[in-house]
This record gives C-alpha cells, sequence and structure tokens, in this order.
C-alpha cells in the first residue's frame, strides 16, 4: 500500500511537470524595431529548416515581437523578390488569419498569352532590391541579392486599417536591413489592441496562438499546370521515357507563355502553436 501511495504520487508529480511545461512565449519589454539584434539572444534560439529561418516571437502585456534571421542566400533572395508574411491566428489554428506584408511586391499583368491563365509576373518594387553577381558567368538564380528597405506593407483582416500602406505612421511597426554579415534581420511589433485586446490580463495565459511564416514563391497556376502537362508527357525526353529533358520543359512554358529563363519557386511555410506570456496582476 505504501509502495502504491508513492507510486501514485510521483505519476502525479510527472503529469503536473508535463502539463505546467507548455510552451509559452518569452516575456520582454526591451524591443526597439530598429533592425538590430542586440535585445535578443546571439544566435537566435529557434530555427526551421523548412523555411531557413532563424528567429524568436515574444510579448509583453500590449505588444507582440518577431525577430528574424534569414543567412540563406536562396531564402533571403526568395523573401525580397516575393515577400515575406507573418500570420497570427487568436483561435490556435494553422490558418491565415490575421496578417502583415513586408515588402509589397508590385504585380503587373503580362500580355495576353491565349491561355486559360494569365501569368502574374513578378517586379520588384522601385528601390527594393538589387541584383549582384558574384561572377560574370554565374546564373542568375545564384546571384547575391542585396535588400534595400521599402516604404510599405501590407494589413490583412487587422481591426485598423487593411490593406497597402505606408510604415510611416503605421501602428503595426516594422524594420528590415542587412546586418554586417549580410544577412536579413526582420524585426516586427504588433499591438494586441490592432488585432485582438487592448491588453492582456490573466486569462490570456490559458489562450493559444498559432503564428506562420511564408516565405513566398514565384510559382503561378501557369507553372503548375506546365509541370504537370510535363509529367504527362514524361515520353518526350530523356533516355527511356525517364521524363522530359530540361529544353523540353522551356519549350514547353515558351509554348504556354511563360517566361523561360525564370526559375520557379514555391512559398515554403512555417506553423507552431504557442501560448502567450502573461504576468500575474498584485492584490
Amino acid at each position: 500500500m505504501h509502495k502504491l501511495s508513492i507510486t501514485l504520487l510521483l505519476s502525479l508529480t510527472c503529469y503536473a511537470s508535463i502539463c505546467t511545461a507548455k510552451n509559452v512565449l518569452p516575456f520582454k519589454t526591451d524591443v526597439v524595431v530598429d533592425g538590430v539584434n542586440n535585445e535578443w539572444k546571439t544566435p537566435l534560439p529557434k530555427y526551421d529548416k523548412t523555411t531557413c529561418i532563424n528567429y524568436e516571437v515574444a510579448n509583453d502585456q500590449k505588444n507582440l515581437y518577431f525577430i528574424l534571421r534569414i543567412t540563406d542566400e536562396a531564402t533571403k533572395k526568395q523573401i525580397i523578390q516575393n515577400g515575406l508574411e507573418i500570420w497570427i491566428n487568436k483561435d490556435g489554428k494553422k490558418d491565415t488569419l490575421t496578417g502583415v506584408t513586408y515588402p509589397v511586391i508590385a504585380r503587373k499583368k503580362a500580355q495576353t498569352t491565349g491561355m486559360p491563365f494569365q501569368q502574374e509576373q513578378n517586379a520588384a518594387p522601385t528601390g527594393s532590391a538589387s541584383t549582384e553577381k558574384t561572377t560574370t558567368n554565374k546564373a542568375q538564380d545564384t546571384a547575391k541579392v542585396v535588400f534595400t528597405p521599402t516604404k510599405d506593407l501590407k494589413l490583412t483582416r487587422f481591426l485598423v486599417n487593411n490593406g497597402i500602406q505606408p510604415i510611416k505612421g503605421c501602428p503595426v511597426q516594422i524594420l528590415a536591413a542587412e546586418d554586417n554579415s549580410g544577412s536579413l534581420i526582420y524585426e516586427l511589433a504588433i499591438p494586441f489592441n490592432t488585432f485582438y485586446k487592448e491588453s492582456l490580463d490573466e486569462s490570456d495565459a490559458k489562450v493559444k496562438f498559432a503564428f506562420g511564416f511564408i516565405v513566398k514563391g514565384s510559382a503561378t497556376e501557369n507553372d503548375i499546370m506546365g509541370a504537370m502537362m510535363g509529367s504527362m508527357m514524361g515520353g518526350m525526353g530523356g533516355p527511356g521515357g525517364g521524363g522530359p529533358s530540361r529544353s523540353d520543359m522551356q519549350a514547353m512554358r515558351s509554348v504556354m507563355g511563360l517566361n523561360t529563363s525564370a526559375t520557379t519557386t514555391f512559398d515554403k511555410k512555417l506553423w507552431f502553436k504557442t501560448y502567450l506570456a502573461v504576468q500575474k496582476t498584485t492584490k
């Protein structure tokens, strides 16, 4: 009986430890949105191999804070040319609800090609990026892309004005810059009263949030259709009918009115769930 009581007590203790060890954001009050990660841990404690992003998320009673560091050149280029979305879901679902997009990429309609879809080609916003080739013989997709801050961001489903708007004067603060190593530092502060409530209270300690980072790709419906048709016509090229060759695919894209020199990239996504840090009020 004595041994049973000890075993039961240990089991309850372990269960309590598991319950209390839930994932909670750090509570920070010293964040300054300046594109410099001096007030954050170095290196940043979290890394996602799908998006190649180092990151940390924190909060105080009135704001959510994000810090991202991108060292991978391909991911950095994808963000500069196609944009980065940060999503908040206060219902704890891994689904886009309230979001910030930066940089905002200007898009223009291509001329009609006679196909069912019209291609949307990405155009980097004026002054947002320049491309420097590391050698004159390297392909465009291996070139280094230099980030220059843009003046606009896009808000989606906030309680304040939504859509594309100037960063200056917006309650959502954002700043991105390259550090001395050439990595892209992306810092963001979102007041809770812009999408949730004026200030956190003790009840919010039980609310699970979901956050998402989406590195946007350049793939269009035409790109996907071209890939599908290429797979269906697997006997076009390659020894033994093993699938279309690169020249076959370029020819297919050309017939469909696609940019044959462009490298098709797809969205890279990270979603995670966590609880907010809530300080207990003293009576």
